[in-house]
């Protein structure tokens, strides 16, 4: 088995020739693209940095106006609460003196009612007593003494009263 050194060599040129070539068409490229990659991460990864700072900062200062807004928010239902309550009493007064208005309307109407009811029952009470006291006496007396017994029981009548 013979070596043959010319085609050794010319493997060995055709190898230099490959990477000569691979390297300016491919490695640098891939090189040159990996750099750029690199800076592109490490100023998304700034990027980042910056952006979570800001997030932060800004929900700080979201979480105190919220906080704010929430103190604001119980102020204005205490305040609310009260005006509720101030309303409340000041309807239930309304309300009380409305009742009693009423109430003494009511009870001098019954009252009115009640005097003329015990007019109209005197009237009658008069009518049934003057029927009787003449049916009764109507031949036992004269006429004269009739009107006398009858007047006198209708002032005894008059002069009755049913508090």
């Amino acid at each position: 088995m013979e070596i043959e050194w010319t085609q050794i060599l010319i493997q060995m040129v055709n190898f230099g020739l490959i990477v000569v070539v691979l390297t300016k068409l491919v490695y640098k490229p891939i090189v040159k693209i990996l750099s750029q990659r690199t800076d592109r991460i490490a100023s998304s990864q700034l990027d980042a940095d910056k952006t979570r700072q800001q997030n932060q900062t800004t929900s700080q200062a979201a979480q105190a106006e919220l906080l704010k807004a929430k103190q604001t928010a119980e102020q204005i239902i205490r305040e609310a609460q009260k005006e509720a309550r101030a309303d409340a009493a000041k309807i239930l007064a309304e309300a009380k003196i409305q009742a009693k208005k009423q109430t003494e309307t009511e009870r001098q109407q019954s009252q009115a009612e009640m005097k003329a009811e015990k007019k109209s029952v005197l009237g009658k009470l008069a009518t049934l007593v003057t029927q009787t006291t003449a049916q009764v006496l109507q031949n036992a007396l004269s006429s004269k003494e009739q009107h006398q017994i009858i007047a006198s029981q209708l002032k005894i009548i008059k002069g009755v009263r049913f508090d």
